[in-house]
């Protein structure tokens, strides 16, 4: 069953809305806690606060042989007292027996029943005993007080219980839930609507992007979200987005001019096998010399299409590299032991090793070599018969620079840009009869890059070309 798609502006709204109402029931029930504990400590203060002068007055009028007999004696005048319209009050002697309760009319409160309990602490000397009561549906504050012969007076004759209403309380308190639930509600309503044309507003530059995204995915490969000037995340998310299209732009038309010069470079030695083949199948080389001529011509061919088909998985071996396993390696060996097979081929040529200092560097060694033995091979191919190579190093900046210049024919100043690109030949490269591969340097620069370097190539004043690959030594 496929899930119902809720747009995110929604979601994020609804997240808004979600916290801000935790955070607001949380402010409201504390609010509405300590406003009502302040309200009932207000009212029990109150009701302390008038009747203590009516118990002071009272209270000489004990026997003082007798407490328990003078408190008997002045209980209903002072329970009358103590009892007004909406509080009502109760004399209870020590032994707890109720001795009198100052209700007369019917619309004075009703006695609510002695709480044990709180009785005893006041009995025992508590002057701060409160208590919650309901009587038929109604509520009351319930203090009690404890009665003595004179104020500080050691001994206890008794308590006074005197329950008030808490009709104005409760209709303060009703009055303020549903105050702070009104509250609640509407700012739920105008910061979920705030946080919905907000989040809208904030996302809505997503819709190009989709957009984009979809005709990217169509094959329009020049298509642009057009938000990189916003300074913002998105503005930020959207120039990244952008770099990334112009990259598998390039990439794309790199594999196109790669795979159309594979095509070609593969075609040609298939032609011309194929000829061969042909003629031979004909018959129409009936001279064995020219048997053998076309046998040497379709083996020739055979062995570049070897080389083509070798150094094209080494470059993609090269280039789908997540990570080289690296090593520890001495640039002067490296470029000791690249020197040292080129001589094997370089015939009458000079090869010059210009010592650097002793560096280290961490990296592949059979690439490091391939890359030093292709532009060895570069270098051979383009310098004369009696022509001088020259192989230098140099450590600068936490990176080492292997140089390799020649004296030769140099190269041609126009194809600079692109002597790095899969099977580019310049165009001196092209009047031979014998050409390579055209992947040699692509693969030098392909080398570099995965050791996090790169790869540069200059002519050398007076004549020559000069290929210079960086390295880092970590």
């Amino acid at each position: 069953m496929k899930t119902p798609r809720v747009p995110l502006r929604f979601r994020l709204a609804l997240a808004y809305g979600g916290v801000l109402a935790v955070i607001l029931a949380s402010l409201g029930v504390v609010f509405y806690a300590r406003t009502r504990s302040f309200l009932l400590e207000s009212t029990g203060r109150r009701v302390r606060a008038q009747a203590k002068p009516v118990i002071e007055r009272w209270m000489p009028e004990l026997q003082r042989d007798g407490a328990g007999a003078g408190l008997g004696a002045i209980a209903a005048p002072l329970a009358r007292d103590l009892t007004s319209r909406d509080t009502v009050a109760t004399i209870i002697a020590r032994s707890g027996r109720i001795l009198a309760t100052g209700r007369l009319l019917p619309e004075e409160p009703q006695a609510p029943p002695v709480a044990r309990s709180e009785l005893e602490q006041a009995l025992q000397g508590e002057n701060e005993v409160t208590v919650l009561e309901s009587v038929q549906g109604r509520r009351f504050l319930v203090v009690y007080v404890p009665l003595r012969p004179a104020p500080g007076h050691a001994s206890i004759v008794g308590a006074a219980q005197l329950a008030t209403r808490l009709d104005l309380v409760d209709g303060v308190l009703s009055r303020l839930w549903a105050g702070l639930v009104a509250a609640l509600l509407l700012a739920l309503a105008a910061g979920g609507g705030l946080g919905l044309l907000l989040t809208g507003s904030a996302l809505r530059v997503l819709g190009p992007l989709v957009a984009t995204c979809r005709a990217i995915a169509d094959g329009d490969l020049r298509r642009r979200t057009g938000l990189a000037r916003r300074n913002d995340e998105l503005g930020d998310l959207a120039r990244a987005f952008d770099e990334m299209a112009e990259r598998i732009e390039s990439m794309f038309a790199v594999q196109n001019r790669f795979v159309a010069n594979a095509a070609h470079e593969l075609r040609s030695p298939l032609t011309v096998l194929r000829g061969s083949l042909e003629i031979l199948l004909r018959g129409d080389a009936d001279d064995a010399a020219a048997a053998r001529e076309l046998h040497r011509g379709m083996h020739a061919e055979v062995q570049r299409l070897s080389r083509t088909c070798d150094a094209l998985l080494e470059l993609s071996r090269v280039e789908g590299a997540s990570a080289l396993e690296r090593e520890p390696l001495a640039v002067a060996g490296l470029v000791r032991g690249s020197v040292a097979r080129a001589r094997r081929t370089a015939g009458d040529r000079i090869l010059v090793i210009s010592e650097g200092p002793p560096v280290t560097l961490r990296g592949s060694g059979s690439l490091l070599a391939e890359l030093l033995d292709n532009l060895l091979e570069n270098a051979v191919e383009h310098t004369g018969p009696h022509g001088r190579i020259e192989v230098s190093w140099s450590a600068r900046n936490g990176s080492v620079e292997l140089t390799v210049e020649d004296d030769g024919e140099g190269i041609e100043p126009a194809e600079l840009p692109r002597i790095f690109e899969p099977f580019f030949q310049g165009s001196r490269r092209r009047n031979r009869r014998h050409r390579g591969t055209g992947l040699g340097l692509a693969l030098v620069r392909a080398i570099a890059e995965a050791h996090g370097g790169g790869v540069t190539a200059s002519n050398r004043q007076g004549g020559g070309a000069r290929v210079r690959a960086t390295l880092p030594v970590s």
